[in-house]
């Protein structure tokens, strides 16, 4: 009986190990190549909000600038800006100032919502933020630039004269910023804004 149980044994042993995968030429500190299982791609929503942005250059042209800026349309430039980050776009706009030959400049911007879906109305936190938090910019000691609201607009806007910059709600999903640079008064900048402001604002609702 026992000798039946032997000759079993090794008829199965025989068996199994020809059937094992043989393996060979591999070295010893060669690594190994994990496969992994194919899956489809996950589109990221964040991805999806991103393709909705809109160059702020196309939002408004020459001749409409020129008419605000008021200066003739060839003393004017526009550049398209790379893109910065990944839910912004900008548009840097040069002029020749009419008095004394100076130029002039500023950056056009639009913003979409970072994170789609976590606030019910993204814009007005943002704006909020920018009123109660402002911005800290270095190195002023850490002191916090906070905005205020300006007339002329007629959605939700935070200005700072001291950062020259203005930011304002298109929808809950989109805000439109300009920021200027040295040479323009208080006054003129917060004209420009609102004037370019309902421009921007249309011609991007137009698309969404």
């Amino acid at each position: 009986m026992n000798k039946y149980i032997i000759l079993f044994l090794g008829l199965f042993l025989f068996i199994s190990c020809k059937n094992d995968v043989k393996v060979e030429n591999v070295k010893k500190d060669e690594p190994i190549t994990k496969v992994e299982p194919k899956s489809e791609p996950v589109e990221d929503e964040s991805q999806q909000n991103v393709a909705k942005l809109f160059n702020p250059c196309t939002l408004i042209n020459v001749d409409e600038l020129a008419d605000i800026l008021e200066v003739s349309s060839d003393k004017i430039s526009i550049k398209n800006l790379p893109a910065s980050g990944t839910f912004s776009r900008s548009c840097f706009v040069r002029w020749e100032n009419v008095d004394n030959g100076s130029q002039r400049s500023m950056f056009l911007v639009v913003q979409t919502d970072p994170l789609p879906g976590e606030f019910e109305d993204w814009a007005h936190s943002f704006l909020d933020a920018k009123k109660t938090s402002g911005d800290i910019r270095y190195p002023d000691s850490g002191k916090p630039y906070r905005y205020k609201s300006i007339d002329g607009f007629d959605k939700e806007v935070a200005y700072n004269d001291d950062l020259k910059k203005v930011f304002w709600k298109i929808n809950q999903d989109y805000v439109g910023a300009i920021f200027f640079n040295a040479g323009l008064t208080s006054h003129t900048r917060k004209r420009y804004a609102s004037e370019m402001a309902k421009i921007l604002s249309k011609n991007l609702r137009k698309q969404l």
